[in-house]
C-alpha cells in the first residue's frame, strides 16, 4: 500500500473522529475485545494516514471513548476538536467527571486550547495521588473533596450575593473556562465577563511561591479588566492579610476577599 504523507494538521479537528470510526469498526470486525485493536488494522490506517502505529491507537481509542459517552459527536463531529484535547478531556473525565461535563462544550467548540485543559487537568490531579499504602485515607483524597465542597458552596452562595449587591438582573453565573487563566466562576453581563470568580482552599499558612502564583492569576484577570472576587474556606482567613499586603506593595487594583465559614456565612474583605 502507497503511504499517505499527511501531517497531524490534516487530521486534526474533526478529521480524527472520521478516521477513528472508520478505523473502530474494521478492529471489532476482527476482534471481540473493547480494547485490544488487531495489528493487521493499526498498521493498515497507519500506512494510509502516515501516522505511527501508536497514534492510530490513540485514535482508535479516543474515538471509542467519545462513543461511550458523547456518542452523537460521531454522527456530526464538531470541526475543532484535535484529538489532543479529546485525550486530555478524556483524562478529566476519568478523575472529576463532573468537571469533563462542565466543560465538554467549550471544548467541542474549539473554545479551550491544549495549555488551557493542561491547567484544568493539572487542577483536577492536584493532592490527588499519595502513597498507595495509604490509599483509603490519604490526604490528598480528603483535600479534593474539601476544594470540591467549597466550590460547590461558593456557586450557591454567589447568585444571592449578586442580588444583595443590587446587580443587574442581566447578570449570569458561568464556568470559568473561557477566560486565560482559568478560573472556577465568571459573572458576565450579556456575556460579558464581568468578575473573574476563583475558590482556592488555601492551607492555614500558605506559602509564599503560592500566594505570587495566585497574585500571578489575579494581575492577568485584572489586566483584561476584570474585577476579582476570591473565595477561601475560614481556615485560610489568618493568610488573608499577607495576601492583602501583597496586593497594596503590588500597586495591584483591591480585590474582594470572601471567607466561607463552616455554615455558609460569609464576611466580606476589602484588599488594598
Amino acid at each position: 500500500m502507497k503511504r499517505n504523507k499527511k501531517t497531524p494538521s490534516n487530521i486534526g479537528g474533526r478529521h480524527w473522529l472520521v478516521i477513528g470510526r472508520s478505523a473502530l469498526e474494521a478492529a471489532r470486525s476482527q476482534d471481540d475485545s473493547p480494547t485490544m485493536y488487531p495489528q493487521s488494522t493499526l498498521e493498515n490506517y497507519a500506512d494510509q494516514y502516515g501516522k505511527s502505529v501508536s497514534t492510530i491507537r490513540k485514535i482508535i481509542d479516543g474515538t471509542a471513548w467519545v462513543e461511550a459517552f458523547y456518542p452523537d459527536l460521531l454522527m456530526s463531529p464538531p470541526e475543532r476538536f484535535p484529538l489532543t484535547q479529546a485525550l486530555q478531556l478524556r483524562a478529566i473525565h476519568r478523575l472529576d467527571p463532573h468537571r469533563a461535563k462542565d466543560i465538554a462544550d467549550a471544548v467541542f467548540s474549539g473554545k479551550l486550547t491544549r495549555r488551557e485543559l493542561t491547567e484544568i487537568l493539572g487542577k483536577v490531579k492536584e493532592g490527588r495521588f499519595g502513597p498507595s499504602s495509604e490509599a483509603a485515607n490519604r490526604p490528598s483524597k480528603k483535600k479534593i473533596s474539601r476544594t470540591r465542597d467549597l466550590e460547590s458552596r461558593v456557586q450557591t452562595l454567589l447568585n444571592p450575593l449578586l442580588k444583595e449587591r443590587g446587580c443587574l438582573p442581566t447578570m449570569e453565573v458561568r464556568p470559568g473556562t473561557d477566560i486565560w487563566p482559568l478560573c472556577d466562576f465568571v459573572v458576565s453581563d450579556n456575556e460579558t465577563a464581568k468578575i473573574a470568580v476563583e475558590v482556592r482552599s488555601l492551607p492555614p499558612k500558605t506559602s509564599k511561591e503560592r500566594l505570587l502564583s495566585l497574585l500571578g492569576a489575579l494581575l492577568l484577570w485584572q489586566s483584561k479588566g476584570l474585577s476579582v472576587w476570591l473565595f477561601v474556606p475560614h481556615e485560610a482567613s489568618e493568610g488573608i492579610s499577607e495576601l492583602q499586603a501583597i496586593i497594596s506593595e503590588s500597586g495591584l487594583d483591591p480585590i474582594e476577599v470572601f471567607v466561607v465559614g463552616q455554615k455558609g456565612v460569609m464576611h466580606q474583605k476589602q484588599s488594598g
